[in-house]
């Protein structure tokens, strides 16, 4: 477009050029992964800033958010790994979710969340980290009292308030135990590192995953109820309730029930101050519920 000076005191715009040619090259698929996990990350802490955080979205876009997440994120860190035609998939549904929220904003809240976009600069260092992280991004609106609950039901709470055995036997389940026998230190004096050890294999959406594949269906099955929130009080306890049972005749090991499997991972823990006999972290569970669909349960 330039200007017709035809007339000095009212300028018009005079169409030079058309739209761009239809040939173009298309953007490679690791800069288009680049870019759209850049532009989600900005689009979720506007919406977190403007007071429409993420947290409050249905369940199933945003544990289809979390999916997305973590697949494009390993296509950074790992491409190799990553099938290129799953990681488009994912550049989509990132997309596909976010456009569908941003259509549920009224005209104001768009213009409100465009000016909070415009002023946020994300670094290239952050493109390869989780940007679905529930536990970092509470509800403005949220009483203190309701975060008190949340942190309560964190990881970490679970973690701390686990006895020295029932940490060894969850990081022995996620692999850490030889690191443990190397040191000849025992948990009790090493048990701080370990509880940060355990966190970041289950914050790795990648390792999350293998781990939820080596569940057993029953055990599969109580996670998927527990982390959609769909066993009442009654429920729980009955899961509580559940004996070993043996897996053939004279079998010495009967093999554990399913709320014993998760706890042994670091997945489920009971009690704490929140009245919950048997939760699952609450920053894990749109991670889990993603993976958990993902694998068709």
């Amino acid at each position: 477009m330039q200007p017709d000076m035809q007339s000095e005191s009212s300028p018009r715009l005079r169409l030079i050029a058309g739209e761009p040619q239809p040939n173009a090259e298309p953007m490679p698929l690791h800069d288009e992964v680049r870019a759209t996990r850049r532009s989600v990350a900005r689009l979720l802490r506007a919406l977190h800033a403007s007071g429409h955080p993420f947290t409050r979205w249905p369940v199933e876009l945003v544990s289809r958010l979390a999916h997305a997440d973590a697949v494009t994120a390993r296509y950074l860190a790992e491409p190799d790994r990553i099938e290129h035609t799953v990681a488009a998939d994912g550049v989509a549904a990132l997309r596909a979710v976010t456009r569908a929220m941003v259509a549920g904003l009224v005209g104001h809240e768009r213009a409100r969340l465009r000016a909070f976009e415009l002023a946020i600069r994300i670094d290239d260092r952050e493109l390869t980290a989780p940007l679905v992280q529930p536990d970092r991004a509470p509800e403005e609106s949220t009483p203190a009292s309701s975060d008190d609950a949340l942190r309560s039901r964190s990881l970490r709470a679970g973690l701390e308030q686990a006895g020295d055995m029932a940490l060894t036997v969850i990081a022995r389940r996620l692999g850490l135990s030889r690191r443990m026998a190397a040191t000849g230190i025992g948990v009790t004096t090493m048990r701080g590192a370990i509880e940060l050890e355990v966190e970041q294999v289950l914050r790795d959406d990648h390792l999350l995953g293998i781990l939820v594949a080596t569940l057993s269906s029953d055990a599969l099955v109580l996670l998927a109820a527990l982390v959609r929130d769909r066993l009442d009080a009654r429920g729980i306890e009955a899961v509580l309730q559940q004996e070993r049972v043996a897996m053939a005749v004279g079998d010495a090991t009967p093999a554990p029930t399913p709320c014993a499997e998760l706890e042994s991972c670091g997945l489920a823990f009971r009690g704490g101050p929140h009245g919950r006999a048997l939760w699952v972290p609450v920053e894990l569970c749109h991670r889990l519920d993603g993976v958990l669909r993902a694998m068709g349960s």
